[in-house]
């Protein structure tokens, strides 16, 4: 099994698993996502069934899971909240996203 490391767009590192991603899926361990670039824009969805995941692997998309966190914020920027207002939100599972390039930071 020959796996790769993948730096996305927003920083985060994945490992792209899709030659066992399979084997991963059934046990359960980590979650998967589709992964591909569109553009400028990395994008990530969680595989949630084996139909989905069927389909992934006939597309010849990558299989990958997170192993890395994205980039941090200084600690000396913080957020305006102006820009959190306006930034579009999407909630999952008790998580809420937003895309970085939505928001603005104050020093």
């Amino acid at each position: 099994m020959e796996n790769r490391l993948i730096t996305s767009s927003d920083g985060m590192t994945w490992m792209d698993v899709t030659d066992k991603a399979k084997e991963v899926y059934s046990s359960g361990l980590f979650r998967l996502y589709e992964f591909y670039e569109n553009g400028e824009t990395t994008v990530r969805i969680p595989i949630e069934s084996h139909e989905h995941l069927n389909m992934v692997l006939s597309a010849d998309r990558s299989v990958v899971i997170k192993v890395g966190q994205g980039r941090p914020i200084q600690s000396e920027e913080t957020i305006t909240k102006e820009s959190w207002n306006l930034a579009d939100k999407i909630s999952h599972n008790g998580f809420i996203y937003v895309r970085y390039t939505d928001l603005r930071f104050c020093r």
